[in-house]
């Protein structure tokens, strides 16, 4: 901030500061000393002014890169935001496939579950299931030996039962609703 100063010390000023043959002349009593004080502390000031606007400049300049290293480094940003903004947009490509992956992945297998449990359905009423209680009056004990098992089981059982009546070579059969051993040649 310039201090105020008056017109008179404005005039001495302008005229002892720039007055080169005042400086010349080897006459020493046209030279006010207040004047040559005041001149040398505005001088003083200005150098002062002119060191810190000098280091201002060269700690700004210091951290200033060269033009062609900041070309360089600037073509490589770009091409790094290039290389980022083309990987986003894959990568947000490959979360819709996977989002359509996983969505199809689930309708899958809910139609699988559906079919699955239209199969048991239609193997539990399409499977012929006999009625065993027909084999109790043919097989003796049938009760006894058909609590518990299988249909597998029971088919099992009904062979072996068939197959020792057998050795007598006579096949019980059901013919008219009436029980028929018939002797086999």
């Amino acid at each position: 901030m310039k201090e105020k100063t008056s017109n008179s010390e404005e005039n001495l000023l302008s005229k002892y500061f720039y007055d080169e043959e005042l400086y010349n002349s080897t006459n020493e009593d046209e030279i006010d000393i207040i004047t040559l004080r005041y001149t040398l502390f505005e001088c003083r000031k200005q150098l002062l002014i002119a060191i810190k606007t000098l280091l201002n400049t060269e700690f700004a300049y210091g951290k200033v890169e060269l033009r062609e290293d900041y070309d360089k480094l600037k073509i490589e940003c770009d091409i790094l935001k290039s290389e980022n903004n083309l990987l986003k947009n894959n990568f947000e490509d490959l979360i819709d496939n996977c989002k359509i992956l996983i969505r199809q992945t689930t309708d899958i297998l809910v139609e699988r579950n559906d079919y699955y449990s239209q199969w048991q359905y239609a193997k539990n009423i399409l499977t012929p299931r006999p009625d065993w209680d027909k084999c109790s009056h043919i097989v003796t004990y049938w009760q006894n030996l058909s609590i518990g098992k299988t249909s597998e089981q029971l088919v099992d059982v009904l062979i072996n039962e068939i197959t020792q009546e057998n050795t007598e070579e006579y096949l019980p059969m059901i013919i008219n609703n009436k029980n028929v051993f018939i002797k086999v040649l």
